[in-house]
């Protein structure tokens, strides 16, 4: 805490009254066990921190100050990789404007949970979609047997009248399009075996 220390006459700045507390945990240690953020204090090229895992300290520690630099505003989009394991780290300056050294409040999380996640999710994707795709081959292999064996029935039928057997007869399975055109078949059957038993006499 910083106050200035003014003569009262003459309204000249003499100095400033300095008070000083120990950094104290509490609010880090608050938010990391409310949440997967670590936390800590950036001052002056160093890391205050109770919180963050020594070896994200260390990579912090070295590119912090760059990143600053470049980017004295809040940054949410900042990435490190900790033991191969993207972190994503923001800051932002908690006395902006101030004669005093910028201080950040620096929080970093590991995206080792939302990677792990976009793994499973990609894999459910996959089993759902090698499903959908059995599930479509058998719905077309039962529909394609369903129109095959009437057509293949009627292909037979129709080479039987070729070599002049009028007595064949192509089963009728279903109401639709090719039962009734299995109908038609066996009637036109009949009408040329009645024709030919006509000729003979």
């Amino acid at each position: 805490v910083v106050s200035p220390v003014m003569d009262e006459v003459s309204s000249q700045l003499l100095g400033a009254l300095v008070l000083g507390f120990p950094y104290f945990a509490r609010g880090e240690q608050t938010i990391n066990d409310m949440s997967d953020i670590d936390s800590g204090i950036w001052l002056d090229g160093c890391l205050f921190s109770h919180t963050i895992p020594e070896a994200a300290r260390a990579d912090l520690t070295r590119l912090l100050p760059a990143e600053i630099r470049e980017h004295p505003e809040p940054r949410d989009d900042f990435f490190i990789n900790v033991d191969r394991v993207p972190h994503r780290v923001f800051y932002t300056p908690l006395n902006p404007g101030s004669p005093l050294p910028v201080a950040y409040k620096v929080g970093i999380y590991s995206w080792a949970r939302a990677l792990k996640a976009e793994r499973e999710l990609r894999w459910q994707i996959i089993g759902f979609s090698v499903l959908a795709l059995l599930g479509a081959l058998a719905v077309s292999s039962l529909l394609s047997h369903g129109l095959s064996g009437p057509i293949s029935a009627l292909v037979r039928g129709t080479a039987e009248i070729q070599r002049g057997n009028f007595s064949v007869k192509v089963p009728v399975h279903s109401q639709d399009e090719l039962g009734r055109l299995a109908a038609s078949f066996n009637d036109m059957a009949d009408g040329l075996a009645l024709k030919d038993k006509y000729h003979d006499v």
